[in-house]
């Protein structure tokens, strides 16, 4: 094997900056991907609970509390993914894509404006 491949990176503030965009928007990312496994872990846990409660309670108590333990199991999952939306926005809304924004609403205003004269 020869010598380790070695990848420097240049100091420039634009470069630095789309660095920090992609470092953030992998962060919200991460944040999400980790929200969503924990609330269907934490829903699924609760119905497993609820379930145990109702097959002790009787013989049948699983068929018979099905859906109220599949809600419960819902609700909890729900409370926790709650805000994995606004990770994904704030994911995909960094510096970089707010200019993008910015730029392509001026463009609309501008074309909008010349097909009124």
């Amino acid at each position: 094997m020869g010598p380790p491949i070695v990848f420097r990176r240049v100091d420039d503030a634009d470069d630095s900056d789309t660095w920090d965009d992609l470092d953030g928007a992998e962060r919200h990312l991460y944040r999400a991907a980790r929200r969503t496994s924990r609330g269907v872990s934490r829903g699924l846990a609760r119905y497993d609970e609820a379930r145990a409660e109702s097959a002790a309670e009787s013989d049948d108590g699983v068929v018979v509390d099905m859906l109220p333990n599949v809600a419960r199991g819902m609700a909890t999952t729900t409370r926790e993914v709650a805000l994995v939306p606004l990770d994904l926005v704030r994911a995909a809304y960094r510096a970089g894509g707010r200019r993008v924004v910015r730029r392509g609403a001026r463009t609309g205003v501008r074309v909008i404006d010349r097909t009124r004269r």
